[in-house]
């Protein structure tokens, strides 16, 4: 029987408020934000989680099979343990080491089976096909389905709405530039992909050195690269205004104040803070009048 309660919630993923903040952080041209961390589960990888289940669904795959599995840094994970546990469907998570404690503890409390396996995503991956087989789990194949970028397409239309010159977003998978340059490109808007400087580096949820099969570098005009430094730091910035967001919103926003100069920008604000509270030790402080 599904979670009727939380299954009420799809219809506000990605229904995420889209609001301009040039004033705030004193842009040149017009930028607007989409606060996609205000996802039902904290972050903008309800899209296409939702997007794929209800895809296995329709096709009966997801009944044929013990439970779901994927290879996270974690937001899709903690995605996949929200919709699985209203699903009412087994979850595992399998997760490179050394990812933020938080994002396995809201994993674990949903519900889902989570295990750190290896040093990087490649190593992960190879784990997660040994298990996938052994107990009979579908991949939720973010990587892979079409179904990903797809999801994007209602973000998409909202940032079209603004007549922006220019869209920015850090690329993990890819399936959020890809799906927003589906739609925009055409229209003439310029595709802006924003990855971490470092090879090593801290900005959970990008530049994991996996694209999915979808990923068209030729559909991307410019690329952008921010430190772990600069994004943490905008970050904390963003906090001080009261986003309470993580470092890929603080590497979007550097990305987006760089455009801002020659046109309007959209981003995305990705993911909420409480997935980087082990990683942040200095307390804030919000700005006099910072929340407009």
């Amino acid at each position: 029987m599904v979670n009727t309660f939380v299954n009420g919630l799809t219809k506000f993923v990605g229904n995420t408020p889209l609001i301009e903040v040039s004033k705030v952080f004193g842009a040149r041209n017009p930028l607007h934000v989409d606060l996609s961390y205000m996802n039902p589960s904290g972050s903008i990888k309800d899209l296409p989680v939702l997007n794929i289940l209800r895809h296995l669904q329709k096709t009966g795959e997801l009944q044929k099979h013990g439970g779901i599995i994927e290879v996270t840094s974690g937001n899709t994970g903690i995605a996949l343990s929200y919709w699985a546990n209203a699903l009412q469907v087994r979850a595992v998570v399998i997760m490179p080491k050394g990812m933020s404690k938080e994002r396995k503890k809201m994993m674990e409390l949903l519900g889902a089976d989570v295990m750190e396996k290896g040093r990087d995503f490649e190593e992960a991956r190879e784990h997660a096909k040994y298990l996938a087989h052994k107990e009979n789990l579908i991949y939720l194949g973010q990587f892979s389905r079409d179904q990903n970028p797809q999801a994007y397409n209602v973000l998409a239309k909202k940032i079209l709405k603004k007549k922006v010159k220019y869209v920015v977003a850090g690329v993990g998978t890819g399936g959020t530039l890809m799906g927003l340059a589906g739609v925009l490109k055409p229209k003439g808007v310029r595709v802006i992909a924003v990855f971490p400087k470092e090879k090593k580096h801290g900005i959970q949820g990008i530049g994991d050195g996996i694209f999915g099969s979808f990923y068209k570098p030729e559909l991307v005009d410019e690329e952008f690269r921010v430190s772990t430094k600069e994004a943490q730091s905008f970050m904390r910035e963003l906090w001080t205004n009261g986003f309470l967001v993580g470092r890929s919103s603080g590497a979007n926003l550097i990305a987006a104040l760089s455009y801002s100069e020659n046109g309007s920008v959209a981003t995305v604000f990705p993911d909420s803070w409480d997935r980087y509270f082990s990683v942040e030790d200095k307390h804030i402080n919000f700005i006099s009048g910072g929340l407009r």
